[in-house]
């Protein structure tokens, strides 16, 4: 049975459910820590957030759940552009690759390929935030290494568009398809 994907919600009792309901929930998906970087949504992060994330991790990963982390913010501040800044995400993602962590989501394209490069075996989604709206936009970020893409709000009741995105067929291959 598919499960849920649940979103963490820095209750105290939300690990306790994790466990109650294990067969329920495939993934917990979670904010990084702003120290790593901002988030898609106005969220308070209490002191301590980051040791909570990594009881998270181990939980989800003692229970059999696959843990998500969000790097799905549409700005990253004035340092986006530095080196440093992205040496601080990949090693922030390697280790909480090693204690279990199975999959991350991203905003920023610039960030994917290196990731896949560099931290390999982490499961990559595209955020919401990427706002796929086309079979382009979708090949482009499938070539640069994205594994599970997410559509936009904007398309999720148009039936064929999904179709051909997850067929991967452009509309002038479309068109061809439907001529003959």
């Amino acid at each position: 049975m598919a499960g849920y994907s649940v979103g963490y919600n820095q209750d105290p009792g939300f690990l306790e459910l994790t466990g109650a309901f294990k067969d329920s929930i495939s993934e917990v998906y979670f904010p990084a820590a702003y120290s790593l970087m901002g988030s898609g949504r106005a969220l308070v992060q209490k002191k301590g957030y980051v040791a909570e994330i990594r009881k998270l991790i181990k939980r989800c990963s003692l229970l059999g759940i696959r843990s998500n982390i969000l790097l799905n913010a549409t700005c990253e501040g004035k340092s986006s552009g530095e080196k440093g800044h992205a040496d601080r995400i990949i090693s922030g993602l390697k280790k909480l690759k090693s204690i279990g962590l199975t999959s991350v989501t991203v905003t920023n394209p610039a960030h994917i390929r290196r990731i896949k490069d560099e931290v390999g075996e982490l499961e990559i989604h595209s955020s919401v935030n990427c706002y796929v709206k086309t079979v382009e936009h979708a090949e482009y970020l499938k070539e640069l290494g994205v594994d599970v893409l997410t559509i936009d709000r904007d398309i999720n009741r148009d039936i064929p568009l999904i179709k051909d995105i997850k067929e991967m067929r452009s509309e002038e291959h479309t068109s061809e398809l439907q001529s003959h």
